[in-house]
């Protein structure tokens, strides 16, 4: 999201919601993009903290090419999540931004 113009930025951060988590669950949002703000997760043998990010491959359109490991909470995790819909619907009001993503799908 580096270089994004203000008014893209604004609209993506109206669609952010936030989710909470009790120690010992799974974070499971498969068309999803998640930013941790408190807490920490057990992800593949690495722990995750605040503003990791989780499910960045979401923008990917073949669910094969999608990582299937989801993170598992250490304590009490509060996150903000982006759904891939609400992502397409700001891609729709804004064609410049939809052009910056789809040449993030292809890298």
């Amino acid at each position: 999201l580096r270089d994004v113009d203000s008014d893209v930025l604004v609209e993506l951060v109206n669609y952010f919601v936030p989710y909470m988590y009790s120690p010992g669950e799974h974070i499971i949002h498969k068309q999803a993009v998640s930013v941790i703000r408190r807490g920490s997760c057990w992800l593949k043998g690495a722990i995750l903290m605040r503003d990791a990010v989780i499910g960045e491959d979401m923008l990917l359109d073949s669910e094969c090419l999608r990582d299937s490991a989801v993170p598992k909470t250490l304590n009490y995790v509060e996150v903000m999540t982006l759904h891939r819909t609400d992502l397409q619907q700001v891609c729709e009001q804004f064609p410049y931004f939809s052009r910056r993503v789809r040449r993030a799908q292809v890298r």
